[in-house]
């Protein structure tokens, strides 16, 4: 629990991880029998995402004479709303990315950009799950137009080899890309 009043302020901000987000990244499951090395790895994995500050996972026996152990999982948020900026002598750059968007364990980034000589704006933007149904297989959306009108969307899906216990990994892209290029006009004589 936060004691600082700042901290008390971000806390009441900020949308807070939703269960299902850490259960996603679980190696381990429900009646199953436990895995201690599934276990630090799910710590491990629940660490490296960039909207958990710490994690702990604990094992308790159910009971004396009992074959079965409770697991608790600990985390705690660190704060997911990253806004950024920077102004060059040629170009202004905005960026703001949530790295949990609603909870969800989302991401979802976004650049804006304008040119100062002459005014032109370009602007990105991608969504991101990272786990879909436990599955370890991320997709993403994503949208870019630059300063020349050119356009690039497109979705793409994957898994990567996330921990050395991955048995697969894979992947696909499909994108759309308009890109206007105009070609050297040639002059009869």
């Amino acid at each position: 629990k936060p004691t600082k009043k700042m901290a008390k302020v971000g806390n009441a901000l900020h949308a807070k991880t939703k269960k299902f987000a850490i259960y996603n990244i679980l190696l381990f499951k429900k009646n199953k029998p436990l895995d201690s090395l599934l276990v630090k790895e799910s710590e491990r994995l629940i660490r490296n995402e960039r909207y958990i500050r710490r994690v702990e996972i604990t094992s308790e026996l159910v009971g004396i004479n009992s074959d079965s152990i409770d697991i608790t999982v600990i985390s705690l948020d660190s704060w997911s709303l990253i806004p950024n900026g920077s102004i060059t002598p040629s170009r202004v750059t905005y960026e703001l990315n949530e790295r949990n968007f609603l909870g969800f364990g989302h991401k979802w980034d976004n650049t804006y950009r304008e040119s100062l000589n002459n005014n032109n704006r370009s602007y990105s933007t991608r969504y991101s799950i990272p786990s879909i149904l436990n599955t370890f297989i991320t997709s993403s959306i994503y949208y870019q137009i630059d300063f020349e009108n050119n356009y690039y969307k497109g979705i793409q899906v994957d898994r990567t080899f996330f921990s050395p216990l991955t048995k697969w990994a894979g992947g696909f892209l499909m994108e759309n890309v308009f890109r206007r290029d105009s070609l050297p006009t040639i002059e009869n004589s």
